[in-house]
């Protein structure tokens, strides 16, 4: 419904109604080009009807859930807006992930139905051809993925394959349920301090409300194409980029998967004028061989996270900006607190390295270890409550301790260490210890340590992060071992077991772990201070030792 917001009229407070009031407005508009392939509102809500279809068939509904473990496709946007159109919870996979990853969070979720490429099927077999990955139950057993998955060949053509065209009705259903705006929407999956990813329950305002919050940030006109470089299973694609483009109008272009050298050919093919490409991303296509076209580039706007104030991260943006013309946006934001809390806008005055101001709809302190406010200028944890309803994640899927400890004294300890100005300028310093940022994934530094320790010749792992020239962080393992060490070894242990952005670049060998003197732990500044050198380096495939 219709309703006035922090001052701004929203037109629709639920995912499901949003498309609606497009479709009804501008039927034949575009609403995206995937690859080479168009869809307007209509096409894709004849889609979105077939799988409501699918849905009420096998009694599919309200607080059931349905996984995808997909790349980025139209079917896969038609399943998240079928889920969002019958209240069903929709929780895409993060297709990086190895097997062992994706089976904790189905195990989870006990999703009712799961939506895999076909790509990737042989991933969620077990290694002997067996049932494989378990899918969890609301019953008393679990069940393989195999029996509720639903392969998708998107490669085979517009039907998706042989296996979801058997499963779609050829008829499509017209139900649409009703949804509040704090109803769940997604589970948007997160690094997790225990080890596995947890799955963070977005309430479907909160990706309505982020669209007009992405929205606020430049000076967008009417005829806007917005090409992102992101994907379904990260927030920012399904729950800012997408809202943003329906309230507006505009084009949403997205391609399967992200390729630097292929980036101004999209831009030129789309005509895009808004990108969202990452500090990493940057990083590499500032990699690419220059040329007179760069600057000529149709896009001018580029919105996303650029590494708050660290150094490199400061300098590949301004490299960018110089080389493209684009003029960048930094925000801060986090899934848990929704997105887009602060964030740069023309309104406001550039400063280098901040990421902006409150806008409005939320409240941020900078607290001490204690949970107390700190003043301007000082250096702490960044916590985060709404000024608005539902537009914060309702909590942890599953972990309501590690809910009730995040969301302690009624505010998002998020983890993120900034401070403010004098003028109310947020600066975006890093992770807390427990986490790192790779790729733009969120790393648990206890995952990799538990992966790295399961290995038969390690004794003692800290896994630390160290500065990358693509602007974020690279993986260091420091390890005791048990006799004579094989880093390459390591490597490929973690590499069977985790997610390639999870693996650990560097491998240092001690004799002991470094500890402090008061309370005996693990003394990480000391080992961060050592920086690379001496490490064992796998760095672009070629293994060798750092001088």
């Amino acid at each position: 419904m219709k309703r006035v917001v922090a001052g701004r009229e929203i037109v629709a407070d639920d995912m499901s109604g949003l498309f609606d009031w497009r479709l009804r407005s501008t039927p034949d508009r575009v609403f995206a080009r995937f690859e080479d392939e168009t869809v307007s509102y209509a096409e894709l809500d004849r889609r979105i009807a077939r799988i409501v279809a699918g849905f009420e068939a096998e009694s599919i509904g309200r607080g059931d859930r349905v996984a995808t473990f997909m790349h980025n496709s139209l079917w896969h946007v038609a399943l998240l807006f079928a889920c969002a159109r019958t209240g069903v919870l929709w929780a895409p996979m993060n297709v990086a992930l190895k097997r062992e990853e994706v089976a904790d969070s189905l195990a989870e979720l006990g999703p009712r139905r799961i939506f895999v490429d076909a790509e990737l099927v042989a991933m969620l077999d077990g290694e002997n051809g067996d049932d494989g990955v378990a899918c969890g139950s609301k019953g008393p057993t679990d069940s393989s993925w195999r029996e509720r998955s639903i392969v998708v060949d998107v490669d085979a053509g517009p039907d998706g394959g042989a296996a979801l065209e058997a499963w779609l009705p050829a008829q499509g259903s017209d139900v649409r349920q009703p949804i509040a705006p704090g109803d769940p929407f997604c589970v948007m999956y997160s690094g997790g301090t225990t080890g596995r990813p947890k799955g963070v329950v977005l309430p479907h305002f909160c990706a309505v409300s982020c669209g007009y919050r992405m929205l606020e940030v430049a000076a967008l006109g009417e005829d806007e194409v917005f090409f992102s470089s992101s994907h379904l299973y990260h927030a920012l694609l399904p729950c800012a980029v997408i809202p943003l483009c329906m309230v507006r109008g505009y084009p949403v272009c997205f391609t399967r998967w992200w390729s630097a050298s292929k980036f101004l050919d999209r831009v030129e093919q789309y005509r895009a004028t808004v990108v969202d490409p990452f500090i990493g991303m940057v990083a590499t296509l500032l990699k690419t061989p220059e040329s007179p076209r760069d600057a000529r580039s149709t896009a001018r706007v580029a919105i996303s996270g650029f590494g708050g104030s660290e150094a490199r991260s400061l300098e590949l943006r301004e490299q960018f900006e110089k080389r493209f013309g684009i003029r960048t946006y930094q925000p801060y934001g986090q899934t848990e607190a929704g997105g887009f809390v602060t964030t740069e806008t023309d309104r406001d005055e550039s400063r280098r390295g901040s990421s902006g101001r409150l806008q409005g709809w939320y409240d941020l302190r900078i607290v001490d270890g204690d949970g107390f406010e700190l003043p301007a200028g000082t250096l702490g944890e960044i916590t985060v409550r709404p000024l608005v309803p539902g537009i914060m994640a309702h909590g942890y899927l599953g972990r309501a301790d590690e809910t009730i400890r995040n969301w302690r004294d009624l505010w998002v300890h998020t983890g993120d260490e900034g401070y403010f100005d004098a003028d109310g300028y947020l600066y975006f310093v890093g992770r807390k210890g427990h986490f790192l940022r790779r790729r733009g994934e969120l790393v648990s530094v206890a995952e990799v340590e538990a992966t790295v320790l399961a290995h038969p010749t390690v004794e003692e792992a800290v896994v630390i992060a160290v500065p990358s020239e693509m602007g974020e962080d690279d993986i260091l393992c420091a390890v005791v071992w048990r006799g004579a060490g094989d880093p390459a070894g390591l490597v490929a242990h973690c590499e069977s077991r985790m997610a390639a952005f999870k693996v650990p670049r560097y491998v240092r060998t001690l004799a002991e772990i470094p500890r402090t003197a008061a309370k005996g732990e693990v003394d990480r500044p000391t080992l961060r201070s050592l920086g690379t050198q001496g490490c064992w380096d796998r760095g672009d495939g070629r293994s060798r030792t750092r001088a």
